[in-house]
C-alpha cells in the first residue's frame, strides 16, 4: 500500500481515524471551554508572503504552486500562527482584547533530506492575541497539560525556555555564526560547540556561559545560576519573564512536569520571549510547542503581545496510544438484515434506530444470514436485527448479539429497550 502513496504521507482506516477524530473534538472541547472560538483559514497563501514570516532554513520546505490566473507563486500552507496574526491585525483589529482563537486542519512542509518528517501533518491550536503577561504563558501550559489529562497521559515533559534570552546571550557574533550555535546548542554537541566559540572576542564570563547552556538544564535554579554565572540588563529582563511564569504555573499546580532548557531554540523565526515544547516518553518528536510572537504582530502593523500553541495530533495520537488512554472507534452498532419480500420494514427500523441515536446499516446485498452474521463480526458490529416474512406477520423480530452468537425473538416495540440495555 505504503508503495502507491508518496513518501511521508499515510492513510488511516476507520478505526484509527475515528479515534483520531475523538481526539481532535475532545482537544478542541477544551479550547472552547477555555473560552476560545474557532477560526477557519485559507490552505493556499502567496509565496512571498508566507517567507516574510518563517526562518530562512525552512524556505526550502515550502511546498509552491503557480496561481493559474495570476502566474504568482503560492505555498500550501506550512504554519497557522502568521495566518492567524494576520487575521488579528486586519479584519479583526478593531475586536477589544484579548482575541483568544483556535484552529485546526493540515500544514504541508517538504522534509529535509533524510529525515522522516511527514510532508503532510495536522495541527490543532489556539492564540491569544493581546496577552503577554506570564500568568497568559502559564495559561497555555495549562490548557495543554489539560487536554493530556483527558486522555490519562502523564509520563511526559513541559520544557520551557526564552527565545529572547538565547538570542542575547549570543547577540556578539554574526547572524550566520549565532545559527550554527543555537544549532549545536540544541543538539548538546559540546565538540562542536567548542569549535565555534574558541578565540571568539566576547567576555570571558559570557563565553562561559554558553560553554555550560547544555547543562543547565532543571528547575528555576537553572535561572539563579544564569543570572550568577553572566547577566546583562536585557537578560535580566528574560529571566524574570520566566520566573514569573514558574511562579504561576506552581500556583496552578503544573511544575512538577517542568524542565528548564536554554539551550533549545527550536522556534519559528518569529518567536521572542517564553517558549515551551511538550515531548512524551518513546515518542521520537514534541507533541506540542508554542510561546510568544510579539514581533509577528508588528509585522501586519499591530504592536500588541500574543502568544500561543498547537499540538501535532499525529504525535499526540502516539503519545496517547503509548502513556495513555486512546479513545474507542466507533463501529457499527445494528446491521438490519431484512429477509422478506418487501423491504420497507427494515427501511422502517433502520430510521426509527437512527432518530434515537444507533448507527444503522442495511445488509442490501442478497445472501444467507450466517453470511450476514459473519459480515457483521469482521466489521465490529455488535447487533444483527432480522426482518422475515413468519416473524413480520407476527410484530415480531430475531435480534442476534454478533460476540456471543445467541438469538432471540422479541416484539419490534421491545426493541429499542433491547438495544439500550
Amino acid at each position: 500500500m505504503q508503495a502507491l502513496l508518496p513518501k511521508g504521507v499515510s492513510v488511516s482506516l476507520p478505526d484509527v481515524a475515528e479515534r483520531y477524530g475523538e481526539i481532535l473534538l475532545r482537544v478542541e472541547d477544551v479550547f472552547r471551554k477555555w473560552g476560545f472560538r474557532k477560526v477557519r483559514t485559507p490552505i493556499f497563501e502567496y509565496y512571498d508572503e508566507v517567507c516574510r514570516l518563517i526562518d530562512e532554513s525552512l524556505k526550502g520546505a515550502v511546498v509552491k504552486l503557480v496561481e493559474r490566473e495570476t502566474g504568482r507563486v503560492i505555498a500550501l500552507r506550512p504554519d497557522f500562527t502568521p495566518q492567524v496574526a494576520r487575521l488579528a491585525a486586519t479584519i479583526l483589529k478593531d475586536m477589544p482584547r484579548p482575541l483568544r482563537l483556535f484552529y485546526h486542519g493540515s500544514v504541508f512542509r517538504w522534509p529535509h533530506e533524510g529525515s522522516f518528517v511527514r510532508k503532510q501533518s495536522t495541527q490543532v491550536g489556539l492564540e491569544i492575541i493581546g496577552l503577554g503577561e506570564p500568568e497568559a504563558c502559564a495559561e497555555l501550559v495549562a490548557i495543554c497539560k489539560e487536554a493530556l489529562d483527558l486522555f490519562e497521559v502523564k509520563d511526559y515533559t513541559v520544557v520551557i525556555s526564552n527565545i529572547s534570552l538565547l538570542r542575547e546571550i549570543l547577540s556578539p557574533f554574526p547572524q550566520d555564526t549565532r545559527r550554527k550555535i543555537a544549532h549545536a546548542l540544541a543538539r548538546k554537541d559540546l565538540v562542536e560547540l567548542e569549535g565555534f566559540l574558541r578565540g571568539a572576542p566576547i567576555e570571558e564570563k559570557r563565553l562561559e556561559l554558553i560553554k555550560r547552556l547544555p547543562q543547565l538544564v532543571g528547575g528555576e535554579e537553572v535561572l539563579e545560576e544564569i543570572e550568577e554565572i553572566f547577566c546583562t540588563e536585557k537578560m535580566k529582563e528574560q529571566l524574570d519573564e520566566t520566573h514569573g511564569v514558574i511562579e504561576v504555573l506552581k500556583s496552578y499546580g503544573l511544575y512538577s512536569n517542568v524542565l528548564l532548557d536554554f539551550s533549545e531554540i527550536r522556534g519559528m523565526v518569529y518567536h521572542r520571549g517564553f517558549f515551551f515544547e511538550v515531548f512524551a516518553r518513546e515518542v521520537g518528536r514534541r507533541i506540542a510547542v508554542g510561546g510568544r510572537y510579539d514581533g509577528l504582530m508588528e509585522r501586519y502593523g499591530s504592536s500588541e503581545p500574543a502568544m500561543g500553541f498547537a499540538f501535532s495530533l499525529e504525535e499526540l495520537y502516539r503519545a496517547i496510544e503509548i502513556n495513555g488512554v486512546l479513545p474507542k472507534a466507533h463501529p457499527v452498532d445494528v446491521l438490519v438484515v431484512d429477509m422478506s419480500r418487501v423491504k420497507s420494514k427494515g427501511m422502517e427500523i433502520a430510521k426509527i434506530l437512527r432518530s434515537n441515536g444507533f448507527s444503522v446499516a442495511r445488509d442490501i446485498i442478497k445472501r444467507e444470514l450466517k453470511s450476514s452474521v459473519d459480515y457483521a463480526k469482521i466489521h465490529g458490529i455488535k447487533t444483527v436485527v432480522v426482518v422475515d416474512e413468519k416473524l413480520k406477520s407476527l410484530g415480531k423480530l430475531k435480534v442476534i448479539d454478533v460476540s456471543s452468537g445467541m438469538d432471540k425473538v422479541i416484539d419490534e416495540d421491545e426493541l429499542l429497550t433491547y438495544l439500550e440495555a
